[in-house]
């Protein structure tokens, strides 16, 4: 039975200046191409009851992968890697409008809230990266 659901995907802008990676739809400027192209879907999941880690964009871009070396449901993982979470309240735009589809935004009024990855410390990630490659036969 599913309990817990791990998102990779998705785009939190900050500061309006931290574009996502919608890059054939000029008109949407901080929209992920996953949420863009299924954006109720994303919201159907993101909105679910089960409890939702993600892991948007802006994670994403500081590192090359997230291959099966990382166990994020590992509890020792969290402190090798000195992963930072928050918890928000967030929504996918699915409107219709190509221009605003895909785009999650923080919204305090909304019940459901899910954990999202914040920062992760690149040193600690390539080391234990490394480390298990070197395991690897």
């Amino acid at each position: 039975m599913m309990q817990d659901i791990l998102v990779v995907g998705g785009h939190i802008n900050h500061d309006n200046t931290d574009k996502g990676n919608v890059f054939n739809v000029p008109s949407n400027k901080f929209a992920e191409l996953n949420m863009f192209l299924d954006p109720l879907d994303a919201k159907t999941v993101l909105s679910s009851e089960f409890d939702i880690t993600l892991i948007p964009l802006g994670i994403q871009r500081k590192f090359s992968a997230f291959p099966r070396y990382i166990c994020w449901r590992n509890p020792r993982s969290s402190t090798v890697l000195k992963s930072t979470f928050d918890i928000k309240k967030i929504e996918v735009t699915a409107t219709g409008y190509e221009s605003v589809d895909g785009q999650i935004i923080i919204d305090v009024k909304q019940v459901k809230s899910v954990k999202v990855l914040e920062n992760v410390d690149h040193l600690s990630y390539y080391n234990n990266f490394a480390n298990r490659l070197s395991d690897e036969k």
